[in-house]
């Protein structure tokens, strides 16, 4: 009887993870204009995450995306506390902005205790990028 009343998110997320990226001209273009360090771009929970993203922006924008969880675990749908945002009811908020959430998510994940540890390369891509923002900003 409840059988025919799913969750409208869960089906959503469904058809998001079945969507076909490697087809749509636009997925190529948005994902080089991610701004992460290296070595998270080749993280599969961090692509999936900007994948919902994508598919929140051009298919489907009633799609809630939640933030990226600092790591792979399997509650990975519940909202990580950060210092910088304790509140989670405006996480559905943030998440129908994706130009926000996507400066959001990086430093959420930037922000936990393990990710502290930065690499060289992961230094000067963090320091490239902020001159670059800054010197936009001033354009």
């Amino acid at each position: 009887m409840g059988g025919q009343e799913e969750d409208p998110q869960r089906l959503k997320r469904i058809a998001a993870a079945a969507y076909d990226y490697d087809n749509d001209s636009r997925w190529p273009e948005y994902w080089s204009n991610i701004l992460i360090p290296p070595h998270m771009a080749s993280r599969s929970d961090v692509i999936d995450h900007y994948k919902r993203k994508f598919y929140q922006r051009y298919i489907d924008p009633d799609l809630v995306v939640e933030a990226m969880a600092s790591s792979s675990s399997s509650q990975s749908a519940r909202p990580t506390p950060t210092p910088s945002s304790s509140s989670t009811p405006n996480e559905q908020v943030r998440s129908r902005n994706s130009g926000s959430t996507t400066r959001t998510s990086s430093t959420t994940a930037a922000s936990t205790p393990t990710s502290l540890r930065w690499d060289r390369q992961t230094i000067q891509f963090s320091i490239n990028a902020w001159g670059y923002l800054k010197d936009a900003q001033h354009s």
